[in-house]
């Protein structure tokens, strides 16, 4: 289905979606069109229908490897990362193409760490040079805990004025649905007065082309003598171009 692939890399997902389905309509055993259809869906997010065209098609082909590495990208998009590495596992030698998903796999299955430096040069005053460290693991079967630690050196004339960041993140999702972000953190500015922000949010998925997000935020100042506290709510639908939102 070379002309249908072409579409499809083109950003022509919607013809190329009508190609696949008419050669499916003419032989509904074409794996070819099962998995391209497949690949279209799961660039969608819908995971679960490409999913079920994907087994169809392992069905009829088992020993198909390309169909094998888009079944175990539609299982990561659901969040069965031990389904998706039994599915690698099958693949002889995975392509260069696969490394992102085979990254995320490994990180979403394991405690993983990651190490970051940044700069900023615009030969003005706000010039930086910031480390990042970020751990991160797996609590329970559906959670995630992450530790972030973010110093940075600012070349400004104010030679104290640098920061540390640090914050604690906690990512669930009781089900396929519904995800949960809960996140603590806090920047501390030499000789300034220090921040702390706490975030929860929450997102729904109604169905693969909408998702309804409710997000609360509390930032406190710790100012001299008193405590300065912000609150924040944000509704916002996605892919439906609408926001809510208050203080």
């Amino acid at each position: 289905m070379p002309e249908a692939q072409l579409l499809a890399w083109s950003g022509e997902s919607g013809r190329a979606l009508s190609l696949y389905d008419q050669a499916l309509a003419a032989d509904p055993d074409n794996v070819a069109a099962l998995r391209g259809k497949a690949e279209i869906l799961n660039w969608k997010g819908r995971h679960e229908e490409a999913r079920n065209l994907l087994l169809r098609a392992q069905k009829i082909s088992p020993q198909d490897e390309a169909t094998t590495v888009e079944l175990a990208r539609a299982d990561f998009g659901l969040h069965r990362y031990r389904e998706a590495r039994l599915e690698f596992l099958q693949v002889g030698t995975p392509g260069p193409e696969t490394r992102d998903l085979q990254t995320g796999i490994s990180q979403a299955l394991g405690t993983f760490a990651e190490v970051g430096y940044g700069l900023r040069r615009n030969r003005r005053n706000f010039d930086y040079d910031q480390l990042g460290a970020l751990a991160s693991t797996r609590v329970g079967p559906s959670n995630r805990l992450g530790i972030l630690y973010l110093p940075t050196l600012f070349r400004s004339q104010q030679p104290d004025f640098n920061s540390n960041y640090s914050g604690l993140m906690l990512d669930s999702q009781p089900s396929e649905r519904v995800t949960t972000h809960i996140e603590f953190d806090g920047e501390q500015y030499f000789g300034a007065p220090a921040q702390a922000e706490g975030t929860f949010d929450l997102r729904y998925r109604v169905r693969p082309s909408l998702q309804l997000e409710a997000q609360f935020q509390r930032q406190i100042v710790d100012v001299p003598r008193y405590l300065c506290a912000a609150n924040k709510w944000v509704v916002s639908f996605r892919g439906r171009s609408a926001q809510i939102w208050g203080w």
